[in-house]
């Protein structure tokens, strides 16, 4: 998980690279911004697509509705110090 701090040093990169813009305490991509994500989806594609074209279609969409309500209840779990935190 990304550290609030991190994240408003990210926010802060790409609006400084003109990839997001904000109006009205909304931020959204800009045409640029909406490019760069498009052409970063089609290179991700061109690595997953040929992985995926063997698998049944049905059986990647039950895993990915699994995964995500795992992410979902994980998310409610209060998360809890482990023994080698709490020797720090």
């Amino acid at each position: 998980m990304t550290s609030p701090h991190g994240a408003r040093r990210l926010a802060a990169q790409l609006a400084s690279a003109r990839l997001t813009a904000s109006e009205n305490g909304v931020t959204r991509l800009t045409e640029a911004g909406q490019a760069r994500r498009e052409g970063i989806v089609a290179d991700g594609a061109k690595i997953t697509g040929p992985l995926l074209a063997t698998l049944d279609g049905d059986d990647v969409e039950t895993t990915i509705r699994t995964l995500q309500e795992i992410t979902r209840r994980a998310r409610g779990i209060p998360v809890r110090r482990t023994s080698t935190e709490e020797s720090r």
